[in-house]
């Protein structure tokens, strides 16, 4: 009767012994942590040995069958990194401090509006990435602020290109939105009448005290509802003419006394 295709792989693989030994080894310690009572006759050794190598000799034929993908973890066709950290779907990842390049503030109405922008370095890397279109929401990119820029591969990651590259992020937050928070919103009045304190002229707040002023709370207040908002779509065309769309968003972790806040980012 002739044998399957398994029962020939089974016949003429063994896996090496030190290899049993080693996955033996793992089963005991696993045994130990879950106060399961080990096995200490020899023919339960045996029965134990025989499993581990059936398994690694099923695993072996998988891997002649269907390719050795099939035992290895998909590769990603880029990587997308933020401040050189690269970044992931399964959690958020540190990216560093948000370090402020410029803003300012405008008044109309008695309601104000702060911009700032960020340096923010995003790379996609990738052999067979063409084209990344980014597109920002409830933010700005680049060094003129525009909500849409495209750079090619060799302008995302070439050194020569810094120019071209995604270097900038930047806010605009007002207090006439009202989807901010009220908390939000008074951070905002808070902080342009700090400012306004500092060159020496008078508060758009009657009650407004400056000697009870914390950039601190003022800043984590600011960040944290911002960064909630912003996303960056990043649009990769690959050298075959397919694309896909990944979106990063961000979190922000903790903020100094001097207000220099710690940011994390993920893909979703």
């Amino acid at each position: 009767m002739k044998k399957s295709l398994y029962e020939q792989t089974m016949d003429s693989i063994k896996a090496p012994e030190r290899v049993v030994d080693h996955m033996l080894s793992a089963v005991r310690d696993s045994e130990k942590k879950e106060k399961i009572i080990p096995m200490k006759n020899r023919k339960s050794n045996h029965i134990k040995r025989n499993v581990i190598a059936a398994s690694l000799a099923l695993a072996l034929l998988f891997g002649a069958v269907f390719g050795i993908s099939a035992l290895s973890p998909k590769e990603s066709p880029f990587i997308i990194t933020v401040n050189a950290a690269e970044i992931f779907d399964s959690g958020y990842t540190p990216v560093g401090t948000l370090n402020g390049v410029g803003g300012d503030f405008h008044e109309e109405n008695d309601e104000v509006t702060m911009t700032y922008s960020f340096a923010f370095n995003i790379r996609v890397e990738g052999e067979k990435v063409d084209d990344v279109l980014y597109t920002v929401k409830n933010g700005s990119i680049g060094a003129q602020g525009e909500n849409k820029k495209s750079l090619n591969q060799s302008e995302v990651i070439s050194v020569e290109e810094d120019e071209k590259m995604f270097t900038l992020l930047g806010f605009s937050a007002d207090t006439a939105d009202t989807t901010l928070s009220k908390e939000t919103r008074q951070a905002i009045r808070d902080w342009f009448d700090h400012a306004r304190a500092k060159l020496e002229m008078p508060a758009l707040q009657e009650d407004y005290d400056d000697s009870k002023f914390s950039i601190a709370d003022c800043s984590s207040t600011l960040y944290a509802a911002l960064l909630e908002r912003v996303s960056v779509e990043a649009k990769i065309t690959y050298t075959d003419g397919t694309a896909e769309t990944k979106k990063l968003v961000f979190a922000c972790d903790s903020v100094t006394e001097d207000g220099v806040a710690t940011i994390s980012a993920k893909l979703v």
